[in-house]
């Protein structure tokens, strides 16, 4: 088996928990984020913990370099920080959302880079973001959380074309909210819109989301789906994304029009497309 180098952003929730474990189990090198303020890092089976601040980038570099330290490769970087920020508009603070954000969109964002400038020296890398899918329905006290999830496939999936053409690729792993065959909790809109501001509306809501959340069998099954995106049983080609010559049309365009020619944008998409100055 091809075993891969493969970092887990958060090994502590339930569901990456299991995704780490059966990584391990299948023989691959696994590495998992865990808090930073824990006192010891945790360890499971032959997977190693790494502590790691999302918000802070010097934090993710050192956490890089010491994989990269003792494998001298990262192949896989599955980010899972979906987190939970469920509540009303009046209840959820900007504080809290901004703390939220900053470690679960920013952070995102922050390991991306981290990983790209490694995964593009070794010629290979796939990156992957696990979120939740919600749909495209506005539903009272998830608005936060769902503006999180929509932020983060925007995020990955700009990445894919930004780096199509290229041997790394950067997807979207999907997962249910909820467990499969369970409904999922139901809250009348004229209710939430009446009790909004009442403090019982976020405890009867929270209660009912509790009660379907994954089971551990969910949870096996959640994880399961994951591990067969991350780390394919046969050898199938990455996902091809489709470069539609946007960069060299950009670079065009920008000539065309007598745009600053040194400016960072224009020189970034001539050097990944390795343009001719002739060729604008």
């Amino acid at each position: 088996m091809n075993s891969k180098v493969i970092l887990v952003a958060d090994g502590l929730s339930p569901v990456g928990k299991a995704v780490v474990e059966m990584l391990s189990n299948g023989g691959h090198i696994v590495y998992f984020g865990c808090d930073p303020g824990r006192s010891t890092v945790p360890t499971k089976g032959s997977a190693t913990g790494l502590k790691l601040d999302l918000t802070s980038r010097n934090h993710i570099s050192k956490a890089i370099t010491q994989i990269l330290k003792t494998n001298g490769r990262l192949d896989v970087l599955a980010v899972n920080l979906a987190g939970s920020l469920y509540g009303g508009l009046e209840v959820v603070t900007p504080c809290c959302a901004e703390e939220h954000l900053n470690r679960s969109l920013i952070g995102l964002a922050r390991l991306q880079r981290a990983v790209l400038p490694t995964m593009r020296a070794q010629g290979s890398g796939r990156i992957y973001t696990i979120v939740a899918k919600f749909g495209a329905a506005d539903v009272p006290l998830q608005a936060w959380q769902k503006i999180l999830c929509d932020a983060q496939v925007t995020l990955t999936n700009t990445l894919a074309q930004e780096i199509a053409g290229t041997k790394l690729s950067a997807d979207v792993i999907y997962t249910p909210v909820f467990h499969k065959g369970q409904k999922r909790p139901h809250l009348s809109l004229n209710q939430a819109l009446h009790d909004a501001i009442m403090p019982g509306l976020w405890q009867q809501y929270a209660a009912r989301i509790q009660a379907s959340f994954l089971s551990a069998q969910g949870v096996a099954e959640v994880a399961a789906e994951i591990v067969a995106q991350l780390v394919p049983s046969k050898s199938e080609p990455q996902k091809a994304v489709k470069d539609d010559g946007f960069a060299k049309q950009f670079c065009q365009s920008c000539a065309a029009t007598q745009m600053v020619s040194d400016w960072p944008i224009f020189k970034l998409l001539k050097r990944r497309n390795n343009m001719k100055w002739d060729d604008v």
